[in-house]
């Protein structure tokens, strides 16, 4: 079932990366970034970046950098209605956003918070709106 809001919202159709257009050389236009879903092999990037947040202090409450282990057990406890997606520019990871469950509580069933975080060089440029349109 879906909300009014929901059906008052329009969908940016996610592109295959076959369909973003590569720019030409000279060409200043900045990259539009692909969003689909994260991948086992983007976990690098995922966890580079969320560091930044940690280090940069704007976006967690976190003060503890992460190391890969810690993101690959972060990772496979999202799936179904908790994803995680990245925005790739070129065939960078430049963000990242997910759902998490909120609480265990079967009243918040289905309650979801919300993650975003941007690449340092990346932030200010539409990214985090992308990812926030396609959770």
């Amino acid at each position: 079932m879906t909300t009014a809001v929901e059906q008052a919202t329009p969908r940016i159709p996610v592109a295959e990366p076959a369909a973003v257009p590569t720019p030409a050389a000279g060409d200043r236009k900045p990259m539009i970034p692909v969003i689909r879903k994260a991948l086992l092999p983007d976990l690098e990037s995922i966890l580079r970046i969320y560091n930044q947040g940690i280090t940069d202090r704007i976006a967690t409450l976190e003060t503890e950098e992460k190391d890969l282990n810690y993101m690959e057990e972060w990772f496979y406890e999202h799936g179904g209605r908790y994803s995680v997606l990245v925005a790739e520019s070129g065939k960078n990871v430049v963000g990242w956003a997910s759902l998490n469950p909120y609480s265990n509580r079967c009243a918040y069933s289905g309650v979801a918070d919300l993650s975003i975080y941007i690449d340092r060089e990346h932030r200010g440029k539409g990214i985090g709106r992308l990812l926030l349109e396609e959770l």
